[in-house]
């Protein structure tokens, strides 16, 4: 379980507020449940957390986290790898300039997050990011890193034309991007191999396409319908072996650090992680159901509700 457990990231998006097309009304858990939901994780040496100030209490709960699970100050380690993301946007409006607010960003969650280190710093906004002062707030990470507020730093993307602008500019120590079992498009196109080759850790995220692929065949909006044969495939499934097979190749895939996967309760994160054990010991392969579709696979073009 450990190798399996190593390269799981569990995102406080999910388990705090409710998130992705799947959810529930008035979803999210009490603040003991979310607790014991970090406890099984660490208990069971799960990579980290994923979260971001725009996650809404994220951060803070981490570090109430580290308190309670990990046992205080000088325990952040005991949690794993804390990654979290700061706004392109923001920083290059700052008054002092970009880099200073970038710093300004990191400083405010470092102090949401104690006890919990940073380990990793990511740019949530690719678009904002590329359309502003990139080189600057490049500078204002690196200095952040060099300075010991951060481990790594690096960008959160949405697809290979980014990846690839990425990379003429900069080469991070980590890239978040989408992956699943639809989405296989940054393995198609070799883009996956071009960040290896350049040293860059890669954390992969979508893994359920918020959601969708654990819907209902019949539950799926229209704009999703190309989903319907993998979602029925998935359905054949009790629920634990459909995670599992949705996480089996891309746990197998030694190119990939981490993978970033969400959990409502403290039932759910023992299922994940059980499921990712199951993954690793040759779950029911699927055939090829990836899709080209960006309005399908790309959740920010979906029709908002």
């Amino acid at each position: 379980m450990s190798d399996a457990a190593a390269r799981l990231f569990f995102g406080t998006a999910q388990c705090l507020a409710g998130y992705g097309v799947a959810r529930s009304p008035g979803e999210g858990t009490r603040v003991w449940d979310r607790l014991a939901a970090v406890r099984a994780a660490v208990a069971a040496g799960v990579g980290g957390f994923d979260t971001a100030a725009a996650y809404g209490p994220g951060e803070r709960f981490l570090g109430l986290a580290a308190r309670r699970v990990g046992g205080g100050r000088g325990a952040s380690a005991r949690i794993g790898r804390v990654v979290t993301k700061i706004s392109a946007a923001e920083a290059a409006h700052d008054p002092g300039g970009p880099a200073a607010g970038v710093r300004r960003l990191i400083e405010g969650a470092r102090a949401r997050l104690a006890p919990a280190a940073v380990d990793a710093v990511l740019i949530h906004d690719p678009a904002a990011f590329f359309a502003g002062p990139a080189e600057a707030i490049v500078q204002g990470l690196e200095d952040a890193r060099a300075d010991g507020l951060c481990r790594a730093a690096g960008l959160s993307l949405y697809d290979g034309a980014e990846i690839e602008a990425m990379l003429r500019l900069w080469r991070p120590d980590l890239v978040q991007a989408p992956g699943n079992l639809a989405d296989r498009r940054l393995f198609r196109s070799g883009t996956i191999d071009r960040l290896v080759d350049a040293g860059v850790e890669i954390h992969l995220r979508s893994l359920y396409l918020q959601g969708a692929l654990f819907l209902a065949p019949d539950a799926l909006p229209a704009h999703l319908a190309p989903l319907r044969p993998l979602v029925e495939a998935l359905a054949g499934y009790d629920a634990t072996t459909r995670i599992a097979v949705c996480l089996a190749p891309f746990l197998a895939d030694r190119r990939i650090g981490g993978v970033v996967i969400g959990a409502r309760s403290h039932e759910e994160t023992v299922q994940a992680l059980a499921a990712a054990r199951r993954a690793l010991d040759a779950p029911p392969a699927l055939g090829d159901f990836s899709l080209e579709d960006e309005r399908v696979l790309n959740p920010a073009l979906w029709p908002r509700p």
